[in-house]
Parts: structure tokens; C-alpha cells; sequence
């Protein structure tokens, strides 16, 4: 008798039990004027239940608007609908970014409604006002227009790391309201979709993003000197430099240190088995980058001259701005023993010959005697040489004879520093019965037998290692 009253009690607890968290569930629905949620959790000892409670709460709400709002949950089965909206945004991160935004609109509207034990559970009922939070998303959403407007109005016509870390910050601040009319007029009065149109020029930016590199010192004498180049992360369309970007040194697994005005200095000794090769990290240069995935870019320098010693270049300025013209053999003629000594001491030399012919050319040489400034020179050699030949006008004398009388400047430079060296030589008679070229061809011949390996033993102390 006393086990069957016992067991008609512990049943008619039990029911009431179900029947109080039932009630409780079904108590507190969603309607017109608030989203209300649940949340249930036993309680034990040692856990924060009733924190624990109160977010399962929090997350309910937060899915009721999102499946309102932005259809994430459609979206998950639909992919035309991610290619049309998503702006080809990953949908993880596209729901991520949504419920992030959402969780911290409703943290501090929700109110409490009811914190109660039914038995061993503890159930946590919050609700939301619907109108409280459809003003507030509206207010964050004109703010997140404003700053998005701001930033693209504001941003750098090429990439770099700021650049491309403010695009990423406008489509987090868009992408909660990308179901939404985003379209604006920029400075230029454009009309655009202000998401569609981030998330293209953060594709655009990246993609502009090249790596090269140039020799800036090279032991052209000594073989056991160290060379030394430059690598550059630039704009490939503006080529402008990109600072602070992560590019990775292959071989020792480290990241290259800046040096000056963003170049990555590297120096080396010449070997065959040279090989330089470097990963641009564009994933830990932009960590919190989500508007798609990033992929690493990949440079090998295989240049020759790291495995064999090149041979020293030149060029030659011409440098006939007289009053004169200089007879066509004349330039020629007056280096051939500084050539000849170029030639024996470092076997070979690739020459380019250019004329000058006016005043402004020349004194543009004077500024930078390698020749940059010079649209006629396609590459800059490491030395050149500039020689200007000079002299007065000249008839037949009464021996009926051409006499001359010529002077000639020499320039050497390098490549390097742009260190120069000067050789002057004045008035140098030439006779001849034929003509007047062949007056000039006499003094120029004296010049090169006479002068020509005195300046090129002072020209062949600039040089370099």
C-alpha cells in the first residue's frame, strides 16, 4: 500500500514538472511587438549556469532575426542567391559577420523576463522589442554608411597596407546590410553600390600588388666582393612602393627587414649555386582580412649574373654641341686607347653609343652622368663616358696647309654614387694639305696615341671594387 501511494506521488511531481517548463516554453512566444527565447540549462554545481542560460537565450533571439532579416538560412541553400548577394564573400564568414553584428545590437536591448528553477533545470526567458531594434539597426546602419563613404572617399589611389585594411574594415560595416539599397554618390557623382564596389577594389588592389628587384652593386673587379640588390613591393600600375607588407625569405624561412624607402636590401657572393626565392605573405600582412581568400605570391630571382660575374658595361656620350661639327670618325678615333684598356682588363664590354647635340642634352648629362634623364638611353650601363671635342674654326694657312687646333673633355662616371672623374686636354695642334677632317683626324690621332693611357689609368681608378 505505501509503494503504491509513493509512486502516485513521484508520478503527479513529475507531470507537474513537464508540465511548468512546458507551460513556460509555451508562455513566451514571438509576436508583432517582441522576439522572445528560452534558455534552459540543469544546473550543476561548479558552472556559471545561469550566465550559460542567458546566452542560449541571447542566440535564440539573434537566429530569429537573422533567418528575418537576412535569410542567411535561404541563403545557405541557395547559391545563386550567395553569387547575386554575397558579392563573393565566403558564406561563412557572410553569416559570421551578421551574427556578430546582430549579438552586439540586442547585448543591452533585451530585457529579462523570467529567471526560474523547475526542478533541477534553470530556464532564462529574455525578449526584444522589435521597434527598439529595428531603430537601433537603422541608426547603425546610416553610421555605417557615413564612415564607408568617408573611408572610399578619402582612400589611396593604389594599394597599400592602410588602403586595403580600410577596404576590409567598410565591407565588415556593410556586409550585415548587404539585402539592403547601398547605393551612393562618391565625389566623382557616381552612383555605386558601396559594398559591390569595396570588395571589387580590394580584388583590384591585391591583384596590383608585384615584387622586383635590382642590382645596385656589383663587384666588377673583384669576384670575392659581395653584391647587393634591392627587392621592391610595388603598385604594378602606379609603381609605387608598398611598406610593411610580409615578404619572406625562402631559404632561412625569415621575414625580410625594410631598409630605406621600403626596399628589402639583400647582399650575396657570386656562386652557381646562388638561388633567391621569396613568399609575399599577404595572409599574415592582413590578418583580418575577409573579404575573400587571400593567396600567397611567389618570386624566384634566377639573374645569371648571381652564378657567373658579368662583364662590365659602357656607354658612350658623344657630346656635339660645337659650334662645328665633330667628322663622324672623330669620337671613335679619340677613345680607342681608353677602350683598348677597358677591354684588356676586363676581357669584355657592351658599348651603346649616343649622340648629343644640343646644350640642354649636355648640361642634362652633367646632372646625372649615367645617362637617367636621357630619354635616348634605354639602359643605364655601369660606366660611362662622355667626351666633348672642340675647335675653332680653321681655313688654309699661307703654306696652304689646314691647321686645327682642338680640345677635348672626357667625363667618367659610375654607376655607383654617381662618382665622376674629369680629364681635360687643350689645344692640340692638327696639320694637314688635304682637308679640314683630315686636319681634326691628325689632332685627335695625337690626343688617343699621346693622352690615351694616362686617362684611362685615371679612369680606371674610380672604379669600384
Amino acid at each position: 500500500m505505501n509503494n503504491w501511494l509513493l509512486n502516485i506521488a513521484t508520478i503527479l511531481c513529475l507531470s507537474t514538472f513537464i508540465f511548468g517548463q512546458n507551460n513556460v516554453e509555451s508562455q513566451y512566444l514571438s509576436n508583432d511587438g517582441y522576439w522572445y527565447s528560452t534558455g534552459i540549462v540543469k544546473k550543476s554545481s561548479g558552472s556559471n549556469y545561469r550566465m550559460e542560460a542567458r546566452n542560449i537565450a541571447l542566440s535564440g533571439i539573434a537566429r530569429q532575426i537573422s533567418s528575418t532579416i537576412t535569410g542567411i538560412e535561404t541563403r545557405i541553400t541557395s547559391e545563386e542567391l550567395v553569387k547575386n548577394k554575397d558579392y563573393g564573400i565566403a558564406q561563412e564568414v557572410y553569416s559570421s559577420t551578421i551574427s556578430n553584428e546582430i549579438n552586439a545590437t540586442i547585448e543591452y536591448d533585451v530585457e529579462d523576463v523570467e529567471k526560474k528553477m523547475y526542478g533541477k533545470s534553470y530556464h532564462h526567458v529574455l525578449r526584444l522589442s522589435k521597434e527598439k531594434y529595428f531603430k537601433n539597426r537603422s541608426n547603425k546602419r546610416n553610421n555605417a554608411i557615413n564612415r564607408s563613404v568617408s573611408i572610399l572617399n578619402n582612400l589611396d589611389t593604389y594599394p597599400t597596407k592602410a588602403s586595403i585594411t580600410n577596404l576590409n574594415d567598410v565591407v565588415i560595416a556593410l556586409i550585415p546590410y548587404a539585402d539592403e539599397n547601398l547605393n551612393y554618390a562618391l565625389n566623382e557623382g557616381q552612383s555605386i553600390n558601396l559594398l559591390g564596389h569595396a570588395v571589387s577594389l580590394a580584388r583590384n588592389y591585391i591583384d596590383r600588388i608585384a615584387v622586383d628587384y635590382a642590382i645596385i652593386d656589383y663587384p666588377l673587379k673583384n669576384i670575392d666582393n659581395e653584391f647587393e640588390f634591392v627587392i621592391r613591393v610595388f603598385d604594378s600600375k602606379s609603381e609605387k612602393t608598398i611598406n610593411n607588407l610580409h615578404l619572406i625569405d625562402l631559404k632561412s624561412n625569415r621575414m625580410l627587414k625594410n631598409g630605406d624607402k621600403g626596399f628589402f636590401n639583400v647582399k650575396g657572393k657570386i656562386s652557381r649555386k646562388n638561388s633567391y626565392k621569396y613568399e609575399l605573405n599577404l595572409k599574415s600582412s592582413f590578418p583580418n582580412f575577409i573579404i575573400f581568400d587571400l593567396d600567397n605570391k611567389f618570386y624566384s630571382f634566377d639573374d645569371q649574373h648571381f652564378k657567373n660575374q658579368k662583364p662590365p658595361s659602357i656607354t658612350l656620350f658623344n657630346l656635339d654641341n660645337n659650334y662645328h661639327s665633330v667628322p663622324r670618325f672623330g669620337f671613335e678615333l679619340i677613345t680607342k686607347n681608353i677602350i683598348k684598356g677597358f677591354n684588356k682588363d676586363f676581357q669584355a664590354i657592351v658599348y651603346q653609343t649616343v649622340g648629343l647635340n644640343s646644350e640642354s642634352d649636355y648640361n642634362k648629362l652633367k646632372i646625372s652622368p649615367m645617362g637617367h634623364l636621357l630619354e635616348q638611353v634605354d639602359n643605364t650601363a655601369d660606366f660611362a663616358i662622355s667626351t666633348q671635342i672642340v675647335y675653332d674654326d680653321f681655313n688654309k694657312n699661307q703654306y696652304g696647309r689646314y691647321v686645327c687646333y682642338v680640345s677635348a673633355e672626357f667625363t667618367f662616371s659610375t654607376n655607383k654614387q654617381f662618382h665622376s672623374r674629369f680629364y681635360t686636354v687643350s689645344d692640340i695642334r692638327g696639320i694637314s694639305a688635304l682637308s679640314k677632317n683630315d686636319a681634326i683626324r691628325d689632332a685627335l690621332e695625337t690626343i688617343n696615341k699621346k693622352y690615351g693611357k694616362e686617362i684611362y689609368n685615371e679612369f680606371k681608378k674610380t672604379l669600384p671594387n
